[in-house]
């Protein structure tokens, strides 16, 4: 089974850009499944001239805990990327680091399924920038209660040293 998608003209800043949101999405616990059947069904029918370049989940994804930091239950990450293929499979998909991606006393859960467009600016997929067309993206991780090291952004840490040097960089 192949599939493919195109990448949108990254470098053209005089476009309008179109990029769907979502955030605390889940599986079946949270009916999920029928957002990402309604976003897919947005893509190809009342957008489809004019479809979402990129999908970019917000935090708290699968929601393969409810009360963390109790125990990561991989199933629900599956069942979420099963529901979401429709859409993913046609766009890219960027992700943020939420308090129901940690579990068990780890982020590994996400960590070890994402890859977001660091160019050696993010640290362990916690927060990263991305330029699409004439938007600067930038995600932060500010749930330092269970990353302490990885989510610290107060002034002065690397989080927010990052980050002035990030929005220093646009105009």
């Amino acid at each position: 089974n192949t599939t493919t998608f195109l990448c949108p003209n990254l470098l053209d800043r005089n476009r309008e850009v179109f990029v769907a949101l979502g955030g605390d999405m889940g599986t079946v616990q949270l009916f999920g499944h029928y957002v990402a059947t309604q976003m897919y069904n947005d893509y190809t029918g009342r957008f489809a001239k004019q479809p979402f370049e990129a999908f970019w989940l917000i935090g708290d994804i699968s929601y393969s805990t409810l009360d963390p930091p109790k125990l990561n239950f991989e199933f629900f990450w599956d069942m979420f990327f099963r529901q979401e293929q429709p859409l993913v499979q046609h766009i890219p998909l960027l992700a943020s680091f939420g308090n129901h991606d940690y579990a068990g006393g780890d982020a590994g859960a996400f960590i070890n399924r994402f890859r977001m467009p660091q160019g050696g600016h993010g640290l362990a997929n916690f927060y990263w920038s991305y330029t699409h067309g004439p938007i600067k993206y930038v995600s932060m991780c500010t749930e330092q209660g269970l990353e302490r090291t990885m989510c610290y952004f107060a002034p002065g840490s690397r989080q927010f040293k990052w980050l002035v040097k990030e929005l220093s960089s646009i105009n």
